[in-house]
């Protein structure tokens, strides 16, 4: 029984750290928060970042766009876009959505020009 046990404890530990290695999954609230927080986008002030990316959040969903273009706009954040874009069918539409969104939410957040 012991060795058992062993065994199974062995098993959890293990696919517990394969689980730590995997990268974070996206986040768009998290992932948008903190690109625009370091100041990468001149119109976007860090102070701003949370307002402007609920906005976006909020016209994706007017759009009718569901956690999967959430997903992906989250990884856009993070990572090169011309490396995953192949696994989102949908990426263009959704790239286009995000491109009608951003001045709106500029707008609404007093965004510099």
């Amino acid at each position: 029984m012991k060795m058992l046990t062993t065994w199974t404890a062995a098993a959890v530990l293990l696919a517990c750290s394969a689980q730590a290695d995997e990268p974070p999954k996206p986040d768009f609230g998290r992932d948008c928060g903190n690109y625009y927080r370091q100041g990468l986008d001149a119109d976007v002030s860090p102070n701003k970042a949370d307002a402007y990316c609920s906005c976006l959040a909020g016209e994706f969903a007017r759009a009718g766009l569901g956690e999967d273009a959430l997903a992906f706009f989250g990884r856009t954040y993070s990572e090169d876009l011309t490396t995953f874009i192949h696994e989102y069918p949908k990426g263009d539409a959704w790239m286009e959505q995000s491109f009608k969104a951003e001045p709106i939410c500029k707008a609404e957040i007093g965004a510099a020009k």
